[in-house]
């Protein structure tokens, strides 16, 4: 059975072990590279994600799991450069919600990572003219 289909009828797909999952395509290696941070095997979520993203360069949501794995291993530059990537990705995005919110996250990760405070007060709180 292909990963895919396994993935498609699993009840539970937190229960899938994400060693039984042969990644092939960037939905599959991001799948599994959720399942590895939920099971806090961050260094195989980092390459899963990395896969996903070599695969399908400029995936938004594949570069902010990304980031997120590698602030996770204690990669804090690439962290950082990753969510500045976020920011300038999100800028492209139409639904303004969304690219709103990913560089608010972005932003609050780059932030935790360099003073540990999310540091978000002024973004959070604007208001408009």
């Amino acid at each position: 059975m292909k990963s895919s289909e396994k993935l498609k009828q699993q009840e539970n797909p937190i229960e899938i072990d994400p060693t039984s999952i042969d990644a092939q395509s960037p939905k599959e290696f991001i799948y599994r590279g959720w399942l590895y941070l939920y099971r806090k095997a961050y260094e195989k979520a980092e390459d899963d994600f990395q896969q996903a993203f070599s695969l399908e360069p400029g995936n938004l949501d594949t570069l902010f799991a990304l980031a997120i794995a590698q602030k996770l291993v204690g990669k804090s530059e690439l962290a950082v450069h990753s969510f500045e990537q976020v920011i300038q990705l999100a800028e492209g995005v139409e639904d303004r919600t969304r690219s709103n919110m990913l560089k608010r996250l972005a932003k609050g990760h780059i932030q935790h990572i360099l003073i540990g405070d999310w540091d978000l007060e002024k973004e959070l709180w604007k208001t408009k003219p």
